[in-house]
């Protein structure tokens, strides 16, 4: 035999021949070793080959699908790779919260019936709760329409614009009592100037009788100190008209705020009806029919058409503003002036009474 072998050895390199038996025979052990395993193990080993055989047409598919996905599949080692040590963090978790996984294990497990009662009827509740908030949603955007005067179906005004003409309208209340207080003032000056002239006879007893030996003529007020008090009114009104002024600039800060909320308020109904609409759709796989869901859109507030209305507004009650401080002014010069006149006749009336009494005196001394 093995003169045969060696007769048609043409082209076998011996040399690799001997070195292999030689390599049999080092790992002689590890092959008997590997015999005996295999021997052993015969049942499972014809048994995997069984099953191998039984669902040969579930390998194919599973050889084609990471054929097929190799570089998905290529993606997933390496982000596990990657995230090792996220890995980790996962099972430590799991090790030391232990106790309390497997106590939510058995909670489940006794309360299997509950559980699947509430998830058969999820989808009805996330319907329901989706429904509920699209609704509060539909309100919110609903109410800002109010609030800002965007809603395009009607001609509604927004706050702002409602508190603004507020705000103008007692602007004007408080110009026009600035001029009833103008006149006020001015009326107290000219009943003030209105002088009752009075006359009275001056006597002189010649030989025992009393003989009349001229007239004196003298002017009294037609009432006691009315300019001041009819002033006194009119800065009364004066005040009356700041404080309108102070209301109207609340009123408007007021309107801008309501007007910005009512655009934030847009903003958040138009949430809640897309977050209201993605929960009812979560819900509606198996649930049955659902009702129709309707979305209301309504446009954002026009920032530079609200500062341009703001800017207008602030232009005319600045104007009246003006207009009320002018006439403030020219009224105290008024009253400057009726109080210095006042002052000169007082003057003046003294010194004529003076005369009168130092004429009087001379004429009686010279008798």
């Amino acid at each position: 035999m093995l003169k045969s072998l060696f007769d048609n050895s043409d082209g076998l390199d011996l040399q690799k021949i001997i070195e292999l038996v030689d390599a049999l025979w080092d790992d002689r052990d590890k092959i008997i070793d590997s015999t005996n395993l295999v021997w052993e193990n015969r049942q499972r080993f014809l048994d995997s080959l069984e099953y191998v055989s039984d669902n040969k047409d579930r390998i194919d598919e599973i050889v084609d699908f990471i054929d097929r996905d190799r570089q998905h599949i290529t993606d997933a080692i390496d982000f596990i790779k990657k995230n090792s040590h996220h890995l980790e963090d996962v099972i430590e978790f799991i090790k030391s919260n232990r106790d309390h996984l497997e106590d939510m294990l058995h909670y489940i497990s006794q309360n299997r019936e509950q559980l699947t009662h509430f998830l058969q009827h999820l989808p009805e509740v996330m319907d329901e709760a989706g429904e509920s908030i699209a609704v509060a949603g539909e309100s919110a955007v609903r109410a800002s329409t109010w609030l800002t005067g965007s809603n395009p179906e009607d001609d509604a005004i927004s706050a702002y614009e409602i508190t603004a003409k507020a705000a103008v309208a007692l602007d004007r209340c408080s110009l026009q009592l600035e001029n009833v207080a103008s006149m006020l003032q001015n009326l107290g000056q000219q009943i003030d100037d209105i002088h009752i002239p009075s006359i009275e006879p001056r006597f002189t007893k010649v030989m025992g009788f009393h003989v009349i030996t001229g007239l004196n003529i003298t002017e009294s007020v037609l009432a006691d100190d009315i300019a001041s008090r009819f002033a006194a009114g009119a800065d009364r009104l004066s005040e009356i008209g700041d404080e309108f002024s102070n209301t109207a600039d609340h009123l408007r800060n007021l309107g801008s705020s309501l007007t910005q909320a009512g655009d934030k308020l847009t903003h958040v109904g138009s949430q809640l009806q897309r977050s209201g609409n993605v929960i009812r759709s979560l819900g509606q796989k198996g649930s049955g029919q659902r009702a129709r869901s309707i979305e209301i859109d309504v446009p954002r507030l026009d920032m530079k058409q609200h500062k341009a209305l703001e800017k207008k507004m602030e232009s005319e009650i600045k104007a009246l503003r003006k207009e009320v401080e002018k006439l403030r002014k020219e009224r105290k010069k008024q009253a400057k002036r009726a109080k210095a006149s006042k002052a000169r006749r007082a003057r003046s009336s003294t010194k004529a009474h003076s005369k009168r009494k130092t004429s009087s005196r001379r004429k009686a001394s010279g008798k």
